[in-house]
């Protein structure tokens, strides 16, 4: 219940000084939202995650500086955007796959043509004795291979 966004600027770098290397805390909470800060396990530098049923990052500078509260507000703020662009993706998503399925459902157009050619050359196989001379070539090449032994 902060009255101005210096006073939550001073809270959140209060409470951001309780943070741990590497263990999250939640120092505040912003529309429904749980502001957890944590400190980088290197350099121990600040880190922030707006923190409900997703966890969203909020790129810090110095915690002491007042812009942080408004790249809080940034992050609520474009939630929306990214509703809206979640629900546009969805709707083209379910169009194309209406779409996918009627092609599933149409026959295929040349299915007849194949059964037609895969008829001409059986036709054509059993005219020229090819399962034959398979079965010659391989037992030829079976006596070469005895021959050689």
């Amino acid at each position: 219940n902060l009255k101005s966004r210096s006073e939550a600027s001073e809270m959140l770098y209060k409470m951001y000084s309780i943070c741990k290397v590497g263990e999250e805390t939640t120092i505040g909470n912003i529309s429904g939202f749980d502001i957890v800060g944590i400190k980088d396990e290197l350099w121990g530098k600040p880190q922030l995650y707006l923190k409900n049923k997703g966890r969203y990052k909020v790129e810090v500078s110095e915690l002491q500086e007042i812009g942080n509260i408004y790249k809080i507000e940034n992050v609520l703020k474009s939630f929306d955007k990214r509703i809206s662009d979640t629900e546009e993706r969805i709707a083209y998503i379910e169009k194309e796959l209406k779409s996918v399925k009627e092609e599933l459902d149409k026959p295929f157009p040349s299915l007849d043509r194949i059964r037609e050619l895969q008829k001409e050359q059986a036709r054509i196989d059993s005219e020229l004795d090819l399962d034959k001379q398979d079965s010659n070539t391989m037992t030829n090449e079976e006596n070469e291979q005895e021959n050689d032994k």
